[in-house]
């Protein structure tokens, strides 16, 4: 449950020593933060997660720890919330396939479709528009 993790974290956040008053503490800081929501957050894949926290842990250096935590899994989410997302967003496109074994693949022309404007390629965005249509 996304509460009760939540619970968790910011209970062990709490018993973390928290110095962010020296560059040396930041870094130290965001060690201890990578280890602790490494496996419960949705942190990107591909990238070093010292790096997604750090300049986060930077900003807020005045807060408090747990606010510092709340900024974080606020920006990231919970890995089980996304799965559960995109469970529920597969069985929505199940259901307006005529064929529900089909809803991976309108997933895949929908990602494909995203990916090609995102990199300015109207043509071909526009072209897998279509095929999900």
């Amino acid at each position: 449950n996304q509460s009760d993790a939540a619970k968790e974290l910011m209970e062990a956040v709490e018993s973390l020593k928290w110095d962010t008053s020296t560059p040396v503490g930041i870094k130290e800081v965001t060690d201890k933060l990578v280890k602790l929501v490494e496996d419960k957050l949705d942190l990107p894949e591909g990238r070093d997660p010292k790096r997604l926290l750090g300049p986060i842990v930077m900003a807020n250096k005045d807060k408090e720890p747990k606010e510092v935590l709340d900024e974080i899994i606020t920006k990231f989410g919970f890995k089980d919330d996304k799965a559960a997302k995109q469970e529920a967003k597969e069985m929505a496109l199940a259901s307006s396939c005529a064929n529900p074994k089909n809803a991976p693949l309108l997933v895949a022309f929908q990602e494909l479709a995203a990916m090609y404007f995102k990199e300015g390629n109207r043509n071909a965005g526009m072209s897998y528009n279509k095929v999900v249509k």
